[in-house]
């Protein structure tokens, strides 16, 4: 059997579908449980409700968004193998995230 032929678990579009559901609905419970933890804050903006689910969020986006401007820096040529279908499909749902997130109309 050739490697190519080989299908893996991401290959299939619901596999996909239920990765992405499970990781906002693991993302919702984490932030559902901010409302039960009590944290003794320094800084009274930190203890707000969703400021480390938004701060990571940002942080995420932030870290896409060097990644990508660093790729242009450099000047990667066109002609480079892309990336699999799945990992572009992923990297354009963040991008599509991110700009609802901040008040963007799709």
């Amino acid at each position: 059997m050739n490697t190519r032929d080989k299908e893996y678990w991401l290959d299939r579009s619901e596999n996909v579908t239920k990765l992405y559901r499970g990781l906002w609905a693991l993302g919702l419970l984490l932030l559902s449980a901010d409302l039960l933890v009590h944290r003794h804050e320094e800084l009274a903006w930190a203890g707000t409700f969703g400021f480390y689910a938004a701060y990571g969020f940002f942080a995420c986006v932030a870290l896409v968004l060097a990644a990508k401007a660093s790729s242009c820096a450099m000047g990667s040529p066109r002609h480079a193998p892309r990336a699999p279908a799945l990992t572009r499909n992923v990297v354009d749902i963040m991008y599509v995230n991110a700009y609802i997130f901040v008040g963007g109309r799709t």
